[in-house]
């Protein structure tokens, strides 16, 4: 997708870059009896990879702005993300349990799929469960990740991702 496609070569630097995904909004709100991961616990994971990885980039995909501000503090310029459409108070952006932000149903889906190819395209992903890192790691099964609620909570909502069967010998 040549979208992709330019944003990697006008803001991917040579070198590693971590792929994070912060949900915020709905998943935040506990819906689905949902545990959330805190940022804290998202920004301790950033930090043991940015031990090996010391002049690594952190592509972030987010549906909140709010953590787009909160990572531009804590890693300034080595945050890299997509121009979109994002929540600034907490609604989420598809309406899944309240209205939703308003915006083009098209863009808001067009976004999304690019902000999951651009995670594929990183070399390490830290996720929690989402569609949008489910489609990352089948479109990339190469790709090496954190899922953080298995680690925090134990709890393993993807128990496909884990199955030998599903990981291409790329």
């Amino acid at each position: 997708m040549a979208a992709v496609d330019e944003i990697v070569e006008s803001k991917f630097r040579k070198g590693k870059v971590l792929g994070v995904h912060v949900r915020l909004t709905d998943a935040a709100a506990g819906q689905e009896n949902r545990k959330s991961v805190g940022l804290r616990d998202v920004f301790e994971a950033v930090g043991r990879w940015l031990k090996t990885n010391a002049d690594g980039q952190i592509f972030l995909a987010t549906d909140d702005q709010r953590a787009i501000a909160l990572f531009q503090e804590h890693y300034s310029d080595r945050v890299i993300f997509q121009d979109c459409l994002r929540s600034t108070d907490g609604t989420s952006i598809h309406g899944h349990y309240d209205t939703g932000v308003e915006g083009s149903p098209y863009l808001k889906g067009l976004e999304v799929m690019i902000d999951a190819l651009l995670l594929a395209r990183c070399d390490h992903l830290i996720r929690t469960h989402s569609r949008v890192t489910c489609f990352t790691l089948c479109w990339n099964t190469a790709l090496s990740y954190t899922d953080l609620e298995l680690e925090l909570f134990g709890e393993n909502r993807t128990p496909w991702l884990y199955e030998p069967s599903i990981k291409s010998p790329v």
